[in-house]
């Protein structure tokens, strides 16, 4: 079992703990309580690989369940299925890293385009007239 800090802010390396990275899970950007910088919530790659295992079982006890076509094990299935994704629900927040916002650079071409008013654009599809 991991302890209570889950990840740390990458300017002045206060810990936030499990409940605090489970409400910003959702969210692009949150600031640090502490040095006020805005923080960028990114998932780790084996986010998605728990994903796909965990739909890959989700599936498979989905068509067991099919296939037994039983009351009890219909129930047991669903009951399975809906651990595993509350297992996955909250497991996300161990795998969140915090990490500095980066500014994207501008491009050349962006710089250096015009702007175009109504007058200079290109309609390039017309009416036809018959």
């Amino acid at each position: 079992m991991r302890k209570s800090p889950v990840t740390a802010c990458p300017y002045c390396g206060k810990k936030f703990d499990y409940w605090f990275v489970f409400n910003v899970k959702e969210q692009d950007e949150v600031m640090c309580n502490k040095c006020k910088k805005v923080l960028c919530v990114k998932l780790t790659k084996r986010v998605y690989k728990l994903a796909w295992i965990i739909e890959i079982a989700a599936l498979f006890i989905a068509l067991m369940a099919c296939i037994m076509l039983k009351g009890f094990w219909v129930v047991l299935s669903a009951l399975l299925i809906e651990f595993l994704f509350i297992f996955f629900h909250f497991q996300v927040p161990l795998e969140i890293k915090l990490t500095k916002k980066v500014n994207k650079p501008t491009t050349f071409a962006n710089t250096n385009r015009k702007k175009m008013n109504d007058r200079q654009r290109i309609n390039f599809i017309e009416p036809i007239d018959k």
